[in-house]
C-alpha cells in the first residue's frame, strides 16, 4: 500500500541554498536535519500542523478509494 508519509520533499537550506531531501513524515514530526551542503542544522517546522493534516487526509482518501474499488468489484 502507498504510504504518503515516506514521500520525499526537498527543503532548501536557508544558509547555502542546497536542496536537501527528507520525508513528509520528518516535516510532520518537525525533526532537525543536517544540510548536505554546509552541514548546518535545519529545524523543520510544520506551520499550523498543515503537513500532518494533509498526510491524514490523503491517507483517509486512499483508504476510501480502496474500499470503493473493493466494493465495486463485488
Amino acid at each position: 500500500m502507498f504510504n504518503i508519509e515516506k514521500s520525499v520533499v526537498e527543503i532548501t537550506c536557508p544558509k547555502c541554498n542546497y536542496q536537501n531531501k527528507t520525508s513528509l513524515e520528518d516535516v510532520a514530526k518537525e525533526k532537525t536535519i543536517v544540510c548536505g551542503g554546509c552541514r548546518e542544522e535545519i529545524k523543520l517546522t510544520d506551520s499550523e500542523k498543515s503537513t500532518k493534516k494533509a498526510i491524514k487526509n490523503i491517507n483517509s482518501s486512499i483508504e476510501n478509494l480502496n474500499k470503493t474499488i473493493k466494493d465495486f468489484s463485488k
